[in-house]
């Protein structure tokens, strides 16, 4: 299985008409990006290249939405103008007003954004944020330049680090984006449309932030496959805290990291959640908590 290993730094390539973006976290191209190779590119003629106050997306919630490009948040307190960072990102630092109810916690965040690319006569925009706590949130939104306002037009995805999280690359091709989220072990039934049948907390599946398994790969909002990113070692067994469901799961995954598996299409990976409910709902493996 060949694989292309990228550089953790930030990369802009372009490929066969397609502006492909490599995000901070250097994730690696897989085999499955030639599939996107052939798609026909439609003529657009693209908008200027977005110029914004990092804060003003504070405000961005849902699609559609309109916001200010600038003085944005007047709550907050600027530690300094916004700059651009190393992975390309307007990038502003900030803390909580002394008079905000927030003030008590004495914590502060980051906020940054990258405009990746034209799509149609639309701009792709790469948000992160985080707002003090543990949460380091991130989504995919496109928007449109209307009026001195920012319209967001539709929303990707967005997530918090393994819930969700954008991961790796963004491949822009007309009017089609494929990008990645990180996942968990409990998405993968309701990726491909299998019930998780086991809901006990200690039973379920892993659910955690910090508790990736892998990607989950989208064309717009179409389900692609799946890649298995999981370090080796958190596969194995005898590691504590982990219940017999779980280990069931990672011994599967296991088993397809011994086979060279690592990256499947969206039909090898409703034939993996099969396997994986048909190995690990046994009696002997699970309780049944419904009365």
């Amino acid at each position: 299985m060949q694989k292309v290993i990228l550089s953790a730094f930030m990369l802009l390539l372009v490929v066969g008409g397609y502006i492909v973006y490599t995000g901070m976290s250097g994730q690696r191209i897989n085999e499955y990006l030639p599939q996107y190779m052939n798609m026909a590119v439609p003529s657009t003629t693209p908008s200027a290249e977005i110029n914004v106050d990092p804060l003003c997306f504070y405000v961005e919630d849902a699609a559609p939405l309109s916001f200010p490009m600038s003085d944005c948040m007047p709550g907050l307190i600027r530690e300094a103008e916004a700059v651009t960072d190393e992975d390309g990102f307007q990038f502003v630092e900030f803390s909580y007003d002394i008079e905000s109810e927030a003030s008590e916690y004495n914590v502060g965040g980051v906020f940054r954004y990258k405009d990746l690319g034209p799509i149609e006569n639309d701009r792709l925009v790469h948000i992160e944020y985080s707002t003090g706590g543990t949460g380091y949130f991130s989504s995919l939104d496109r928007v449109r330049i209307e009026d001195d306002r920012i319209m967001v037009v539709k929303n990707y995805a967005a997530g918090d680090r393994c819930n969700g999280g954008i991961a790796g690359d963004v491949l822009i091709n007309g009017g089609v984006v494929a990008y990645s989220q990180n996942i968990t072990p409990a998405d993968l039934p309701a990726l491909v449309g299998l019930e998780n049948k086991k809901t006990h907390m200690n039973e379920a599946l892993e659910t955690c932030a910090v508790c990736c398994i892998g990607l989950a790969r989208f064309q717009n909002d179409e389900f692609k496959g799946i890649s298995f990113t999981a370090e080796p070692q958190r596969l194995l067994p005898g590691r504590e805290g982990v219940q017999p469901y779980q280990q069931c799961f990672n011994t599967l995954v296991a088993e397809s990291y011994a086979n060279d598996a690592f990256n499947f299409n969206a039909e090898m990976t409703g034939a993996f959640v099969a396997q994986f409910h048909a190995d690990c709902d046994a009696e002997n493996m699970v309780f049944d908590h419904q009365n």
